[in-house]
């Protein structure tokens, strides 16, 4: 009889540690995302729909899509813990070409939906410019052969003289040091990013070690797209005193 009661005892005691860890654990809870487009709004943008994603470590946990006039998202059964979010506006075409995102949102148990601070802001994506240049096939390609040490980039949208990007840099960039040169060299290319979408002029200017202007070379109306990059070539020609 001793050892049954010290058996239902232990049996109770247990029990109430169970109950114990059970009410502590936590529940999951709901969060609700809203968005607007900057400075516009889904129809002026063409904007037709909008996905949602919750990341953790960069990894996509809970996604949602719907209209991008519904202004907002909500999940359901959320685990507790912290999120960051990413809300990207795709077109007719299912191309995504406006972004926003909130770091950090803090997920509650409960109903009352965890939120970021305000409405995430949908802004157009931009396009990527990939550079070379190159002097006349009838001459050498040898920076030092055509008494060139740098290259005079000027980017600026196409008919106008907003400029996008201005920069110098030496006319071999593969031997500089990466953190001396305006924009990152990749592959053999000069990565221009952040470059809005539409129509963009190109002048380059071949300088000599004393600073004049030696070559010429120019690309005009280069589209670029909301997404993905665009590589461009510009020839260099010798100024002949018409680079002024």
């Amino acid at each position: 009889m001793k050892y049954n009661f010290v058996w239902m005892l232990g049996t109770v005691i247990m029990f109430a540690g169970l109950q114990g860890c059970f009410s502590d654990s936590q529940g999951p809870g709901r969060v609700q995302v809203s968005w607007q487009v900057e400075g516009s709004t889904c129809k002026a943008a063409g904007l037709t729909d909008v996905r949602v994603d919750l990341l953790q470590d960069g990894t996509t946990v809970f996604s949602e899509a719907t209209r991008c006039t519904d202004g907002s998202v909500l999940f359901e059964d959320v685990p507790v813990a912290v999120y960051d979010v990413v809300v990207k506006g795709f077109n007719q075409d299912d191309v995504p070409i406006y972004e926003g995102s909130a770091e950090k949102m803090a997920v509650k148990e409960g109903e009352t939906p965890s939120t970021p601070d305000g409405p995430v802001k949908l802004k157009a994506k931009k396009g990527t410019l990939l550079l070379q240049w190159s002097f006349p096939k009838d001459k050498s390609n040898l920076c030092s052969f055509n008494n060139v040490q740098t290259i005079e980039v000027n980017l600026s949208q196409s008919g106008t003289v907003v400029e996008i990007f201005a920069g110098v840099f030496p006319c071999e960039p593969g031997y500089a040091d990466p953190e001396d040169l305006p924009a990152p060299f990749e592959s053999g290319w000069i990565v221009i990013s952040d470059v809005p979408p539409g129509e963009v002029d190109l002048f380059l200017f071949g300088l000599s070690p004393e600073g004049e202007r030696v070559y010429v070379g120019t690309q005009e109306a280069v589209l670029v797209g909301n997404t993905g990059y665009v590589q461009v070539l510009v020839e260099l020609f010798s100024c002949d005193g018409n680079c002024i």
